[in-house]
Order: structure tokens, then sequence, then C-alpha cells
């Protein structure tokens, strides 16, 4: 969980660590993980929980549900949802088409994201790369000019040896 808006008088789970750095397939909930991976919206009321997951949404409080999947680029990436802890509700159509409007946006824009971050990553990478052409080209001409010193100073060495000889 990385966002979270509660209604006034509600606690937010925000900081629980039972909601921190979980997988997206929550254990217990398969019913809802058929649903979402499948793309469609899970729309659930307490009582209507299959039995082996009644326990685990009662232990979260939940007393109705509504999320939609969020999927980048292919992948099933997280949802959005609402959950009630008040009271078993009906959601309604519009509800649901609305958040699924909103899912669909925010997944474009976690896409749109990721492009960007590749694209700047792309452009350090070609940016690293230059500077490091243009150290190597510095440092093979820095090297070259004393080679050729010592190049010329061993054909002279040579040439007194020849002479001596």
């Amino acid at each position: 969980m990385r966002y979270e808006w509660t209604a006034p008088g509600f606690p937010s789970d925000l900081e629980n660590p039972s909601f921190q750095n979980k997988p997206i397939s929550r254990e217990g909930i398969d019913s809802a993980n058929d649903v979402l991976r499948r793309g469609d919206a899970f729309v659930a009321n307490a009582s209507l929980f299959p039995v082996s997951e009644k326990e685990k949404m009662a232990a979260l409080g939940v007393k109705a549900l509504m999320e939609v999947p969020l999927f980048v680029n292919g992948q099933w990436w997280g949802t959005i949802g609402f959950d009630d802890v008040a009271q078993e509700r009906i959601w309604s159509a519009d509800e649901v088409d609305a958040l699924k409007i909103a899912g669909g946006i925010l997944s474009a824009a976690i896409q749109r994201q990721q492009r960007y971050r590749a694209r700047k990553d792309r452009h350090r990478t070609e940016a690293k790369n230059e500077e490091l052409e243009r150290f190597t080209y510095t440092v093979s001409h820095d090297l070259k000019s004393p080679l050729i010193t010592i190049k010329g100073f061993l054909g002279f060495v040579e040439q007194i040896q020849k002479a001596e000889t």
C-alpha cells in the first residue's frame, strides 16, 4: 500500500506493516485475485464473501470492497479501490465504472512515468559513454607524447650502441 485516503474519524492503514511489501495476490482472498487477474472489477460484501475468505475480510474489518486492477505494460501492477469498514453496501454500476476509468488513467500515467524514467536513464548512459570516450581519447593522446619521446630516446641509445661497436 502506497497511498490511502480515509474518511474523517477512521484510522489509516497506510503505516500498518501488514499492508507493506506484500505481493499483489493476497493470501486467503483467492476469488478477488482471480477476478482482478482477469482484468475485471472485484465487488463484494462481507456476507457474500466465500466462506474461506470471510475470516480474512473480517480480520481486516472490511464490510464491502470494490477494487479494479492496474495493468502496466500488460502486467498486473496493483489495484485501486474502495472499502467500507462501517457497513455493507451495494456499489453502483456508476461507481464501478468511475473506478475503472480512474484505474485506466492511473495505469496510463504509471506507464508514461516508467517510459520517461527509461528514456532519462538511457540519456544518462549515453552521456556517461560520451564522457568515457572523451576521457579515453585524452588519455591515449596524453600517453602518445611520452611514448614518442621514449621511442626517440631508445632510437638515440641504439645509434650510440651501434657507433660504439
